[in-house]
């Protein structure tokens, strides 16, 4: 049960509250103060000065409703209340104007609103004490602290709490859009980096030891590092035009098939030979699923050139014939003595979950 308040707590509170005063703030002050006096103006109170008075209050107590909401309900409150039994003592009552009413409402959502969950529960907690207290202390008389009313403000109390909680989670929400973006882009710049640079550094050992013995191939070895460099940047270009244009996503990402695929195995020259066998149709695949089968490969293939040692040989099978896709690939190399698990790992089973 503990946890559970505790939960429920951080869940309502607060991240960043508005500021304590804004130009708003002040037209709405002067609007309840003045339709305020034009209705004592108008009715036939018997207390006109002691209505005038509470009502101003009040409409002056809405300028901390931000900065201090407890201290405002407190002050407002607390005028109307003791006004309230001094009228009762003599068998009257002050009239509460529609504009009063207004400046109540409007301070008892914003303490239930903004204020520290703490606040909330001692405002409205006085409010009931004094309006149980109302009921039997103020004879016939109809207070802004009377039973029923104190019911309305916890009424009142609950939807502003309601509204808190709508904006923690939009704001839950939004972080996670936002953490989820990071990720995405992480593993993007990861997969695209680590591939086609561990594939250029390969090429370049290839290069460097046949420069002399076989020149012919050395220039084939240097067109593959040209290759690998130019998609690189290509693909790097196109991330920084989806960061920059989000809208253009689907225009600018493509969908990999049986092509792309080979292409990867084909990037990777020197001593290391493919032999990729697609099963299926990998072109009527959803795009995600299409994408992270096309990203898995590229990294498996990028972990085979660093890590496994003197492998000569990569298998790739993909059966995408079911409704289940299988992926595999192998190499005959060895098994490399670290077991850490890198961020290429972490980004394949991210991958597989979506």
């Amino acid at each position: 049960m503990p946890e559970v308040t505790t939960r429920l707590a951080d869940e309502l509170r607060i991240s960043a509250p508005p500021p304590s005063l804004r130009r708003r703030d002040l037209v709405l002050v002067v609007a309840l103060v003045l339709l305020h006096v034009d209705e004592v103006i108008d009715s036939d109170t018997l207390w006109p000065a002691a209505t005038l008075a509470t009502g101003s209050i009040a409409a002056m107590a809405t300028l901390i409703r931000r900065s201090n909401p407890l201290a405002g309900v407190l002050i407002a409150f607390g005028a109307q209340t003791v006004v309230d039994f001094w009228a009762g003592t003599l068998e009257s009552e002050v009239l509460v104007t529609s504009a009063h009413l207004g400046a109540l409402v409007t301070l008892i959502y914003s303490l239930a609103r903004w204020a520290p969950l703490r606040d909330v529960g001692i405002g409205l907690g006085v409010l009931a004490v004094v309006g149980i207290v109302g009921e039997y202390a103020v004879p016939e008389g109809k207070t802004t602290t009377e039973f029923g009313t104190v019911l309305l403000w916890c009424f009142i109390a609950a939807l502003a709490l309601a509204m808190r909680y709508r904006a923690r989670l939009g704001g839950y929400q939004r972080a996670e859009t936002r953490h989820e973006e990071r990720e995405r882009i992480a593993r993007e710049l990861h997969d695209v980096v680590a591939h086609h640079v561990s594939a250029i550094a390969i090429q370049a050992q290839a290069a460097q030891s046949v420069i002399h013995q076989n020149p012919v191939a050395a220039q084939d070895t240097l067109e593959a590092i040209h290759s690998s460099a130019s998609t690189a940047l290509t693909e790097m270009r196109r991330m920084v035009t989806l960061l920059r244009e989000p809208s253009r996503a689907g225009e600018l990402t493509p969908t990999p098939g049986p092509d792309a695929i080979k292409a990867l195995t084909q990037s990777l020259a020197g001593e290391l030979t493919a032999n990729v066998t697609i099963v299926g149709d990998l072109e009527k695949l959803p795009a995600t699923v299409n994408s992270a089968v096309y990203r898995i490969v590229q990294e498996a293939l990028t972990n085979v050139v660093r890590h496994a040692r003197r492998a000569t040989k990569i298998w790739v099978n993909i059966d995408c014939s079911t409704d289940v896709v299988v992926l595999e690939v192998a190499d005959n190399g060895a098994t490399p003595g670290s077991s850490r698990v890198g961020f290429g790992i972490v980004g394949m089973t991210e991958r597989m979950r979506i």
